[in-house]
């Protein structure tokens, strides 16, 4: 159980830290506001802070045979995409391909490979998905394509936005500020929220679990190495009788304390490291993110937390051995 705290944990730090494996490559969008288009490419594209600037819409459409809209994105163009991170399949690379998130294809019952047929600014336009993204916005249930799709169609395309890529190591705050100042304040300059910055709470609870973990561990131990220590005492007069010190008769008592404790601590790892993934996949896909964010911890973290389990466990293991250990000869008996 504490190896899958710490693959959520893991999953945490990768989605904080990468925050375009779960569609978020760009960390600012730009409106033209008391600009015109061209202008707003124009100062956009000059900042150097920017490496990759796409050209984007945002279209509400009606799901086949139903009531509910959803939000579909045309992000670049199929010749020039923007760089989703795609989880299953591929990105759209020609006009009518589209990639949907987990929650529009399991609210629309489709699958990757499948047609869909929606009306965008009253122009019904088919898209064939061709590959499934991660998405944490607009309630899960984006279709995001090329904006040539909509003009091949003949559909209207709606005002545009440009999304922008910064360099490693550029804050989106740093490059919002130079962008104003170097507009005006005539651009409309707004951060891209992540909700992996929402989740550090998530780290307090993950952090209480495990230490709650650790504690009925620890009890479990106890209680578990005074009760067998106490059944074999007679081997522990053996011990003293073979002319060990009680030193020597508790450092083998711990010995073998340790070694059951190292044995079940890398079977834990073991399976903790085999499901974790599996089971931060699962809730993602049950909440409409979609399956592709679990990240197991690493070698170094999953060894550093069998080492300390074993070690608390030989420090548990501790006193109930030097009490074996005192009354060894006493249990011998004649």
């Amino acid at each position: 159980m504490i190896t899958i705290g710490l693959g959520f944990w893991s999953t945490l730090d990768n989605v904080q830290q990468h925050p375009a494996d779960i569609g978020l490559a760009a960390a600012l969008t730009v409106s033209p506001g008391a600009e015109s288009a061209a202008q707003a490419w124009h100062q956009v594209a000059a900042d150097r802070e920017v490496t990759a600037v796409y050209r984007c819409v945002k279209v509400t459409a009606l799901l086949p045979g139903e009531t509910t809209t959803i939000t579909t994105l045309g992000m670049g163009t199929s010749g020039r995409p923007y760089p989703f991170h795609v989880a299953q399949g591929r990105l759209y690379r020609a006009p009518g391909e589209a990639v949907a998130s987990q929650g529009l294809l399991d609210v629309s019952h489709l699958r990757v490979g499948d047609f869909i047929r929606m009306p965008i600014g009253g122009i019904p336009v088919i898209f064939h998905i061709v590959g499934r993204i991660i998405e944490p916005e607009y309630g899960g249930q984006v279709l995001a394509y090329g904006r040539d799709t909509l003009s091949q169609a003949g559909a209207a395309a709606p005002a545009t936005f440009d999304s922008l890529v910064l360099r490693p190591g550029v804050s989106a705050a740093a490059a919002q500020a130079a962008l104003l100042r170097a507009s005006g304040n005539r651009l409309d300059v707004e951060q891209v929220a992540s909700p992996a910055d929402q989740l550090d709470v998530v780290r307090v609870m993950i952090a209480a679990l495990i230490a709650v973990l650790a504690l009925i561990g620890l009890t479990n131990l106890v209680t578990a190495s005074t009760v067998g220590l106490r059944d074999h005492l007679r081997d522990a007069g053996v011990l003293r009788a073979m002319g060990l010190t009680p030193w020597q008769v508790k450092a083998s008592l711990v010995t073998r304390t340790s070694v059951l404790a190292l044995i079940a601590a890398a079977a834990g790892a073991s399976i903790g490291l085999a499901v974790c993934a599996r089971l931060i996949n699962l809730g993602a896909e049950a909440f409409g993110i979609g399956a592709g964010i679990g990240r197991p911890p690493s070698v170094l973290v999953v060894l550093t937390a069998t080492a300390v389990a074993v070690a608390a466990s030989s420090l548990a293991a501790t006193i109930p051995a030097r009490h074996a250990a005192v009354h060894a000869a006493a249990v011998l008996g004649p």
